[in-house]
């Protein structure tokens, strides 16, 4: 999946010509492997609705984000573009009967993509390899610097995240999980390689992927779970591809979007029917780089209970709404975290505006006021929370909500953009 930040990028793009950031993609060469990938995908049997371009948020600033953009309306259930099954990099036909533990998948779609990688230009997915190879290699925190990975680690205070698995885990792997997970295994390392490069592999290959696939063109949607505007179908691993749909009338200049939480087809977990049940606005930066528009998500376990804090913006009027899933974590919790994150600002964060490359210093600042300002919020207004209790059935490919919803109009006032 790609590395995009909905409504922000466009002042990351400044900040990565500031004196200190070595050198980045070479962004004319992104540009001919953009439209190189399209005409492959096009030659393939692949399909573009004529009102959709792929093409920079920004047509005027040749480092803003690459995504899919309407130049002229479209209705409800159009087709807006079709993937064709010969393009994907697929492990499995089925998906449903090739179930695996999520690092374990990472792992071989990895290979796959250094596979082809190292077919060069014999490789029948060269145009998506050209693509991949215009990449920085320091989109996701696991590649960071050392001192970005050190201060987004102090700034993570003491909250746990959940490993690729969906298990709670309190170590160091929201910036190091390829050398926890994969450097004592089979996966790593090639002695014979270039240890940095096979990171870059896994990096990509959790980034980019989707379960079993990548999915060229399809990787370049990008995220917005408050503004979802596409549906799949059929399923993304069909061996005959996919189409992509609009779930709405939409007008010219509309970027299309979709949820990473709901993840077409993703099955990690036998009672999840969406990752958002454990997945949340910490894990969004660790696995794709980006602090997430909203609403944010925040995973907490009370015992045997896992509660989620859902911190949500108007669009309009910018006013804040609090929810929490089964139950809302302890104030007490929260306050504890809000309080380890305060001194950070002078004492940690500032002191490297200059020093740290610039991308990591934006998406650590960024990251940080996201956690104070959604904190804050919930701790001003605790008594304002809707609370959902859920839960979740078996077949493993159905989800039922049982809700019971207790609603008290939120008093939350507006905060700071971010």
């Amino acid at each position: 999946m790609p590395n995009k930040l909905i409504g922000f990028l466009a002042q990351l793009g400044a900040l990565l010509s500031a004196e200190q950031e070595p050198i980045g993609p070479d962004y004319a060469r992104q540009d001919e492997t953009v439209k190189e990938l399209v005409d492959w995908s096009t030659s393939k049997g692949g399909f573009f609705h004529p009102h959709v371009q792929i093409r920079r948020w920004n047509l005027s600033d040749p480092t803003s984000y690459f995504g899919a953009f309407l130049n002229g309306p479209v209705k409800k259930d159009d087709l807006l573009m079709r993937i064709p099954g010969d393009i994907k990099l697929q492990l499995h036909t089925d998906f449903w009967t090739n179930s695996s533990i999520v690092d374990e998948v990472v792992c071989e779609l990895a290979w796959l993509l250094k596979h082809e990688y190292d077919n060069g230009t014999k490789s029948i997915y060269k145009p998506y390899i050209d693509y991949i190879k215009t990449q920085s290699k320091h989109q996701i925190p696991v590649m960071w610097s050392t001192k970005g990975k050190k201060l987004l680690e102090k700034v993570q205070v003491d909250i746990d995240l959940r490993d690729l698995n969906a298990d709670e885990d309190s170590g160091s792997h929201f910036h190091n999980w390829i050398d926890q997970w994969y450097g004592s295994e089979d996966c790593l390392y090639d002695t014979e390689t270039d240890q940095e490069l096979e990171k870059w592999f896994l990096a990509m290959a959790q980034q980019r992927g989707y379960d079993y696939a990548l999915i060229p063109i399809y990787d370049m949607l990008n995220h917005d779970p408050g503004n979802v505007n596409t549906i799949t179908r059929p399923s993304i691993y069909d061996t005959n591809g996919f189409g992509v749909y609009a779930l709405r009338d939409m007008e010219a200049g509309e970027e299309l979007l979709y949820d990473y939480y709901d993840c077409p087809d993703c099955k990690r977990c036998e009672t999840c029917g969406s990752s958002s049940s454990y997945w949340g606005t910490p894990e969004m930066l660790r696995d794709f780089g980006f602090v997430e528009a909203h609403p944010h998500k925040y995973h907490f376990y009370e015992g045997e209970l896992s509660v989620t804090l859902i911190i949500d913006k108007d669009r309009d009027d910018g006013s804040y709404k609090v929810s929490c899933t089964n139950k809302c974590p302890s104030t007490k919790e929260i306050e504890r975290h809000y309080n380890k994150l305060l001194p950070l600002l002078e004492k940690d964060i500032l002191p490297l505006s200059e020093t740290l490359p610039s991308d990591e210093y934006f998406m650590i600042k960024m990251y940080y006021d996201t956690l104070v300002t959604d904190f804050k919020q919930y701790l001003d207004h605790p008594e304002s929370a809707i609370v959902t209790r859920v839960k979740y059935d078996t077949p493993p490919d159905k989800t039922t909500f049982e809700a019971t919803t207790t609603v008290r109009t939120s008093t939350a006032g507006k905060g700071a953009d971010l």
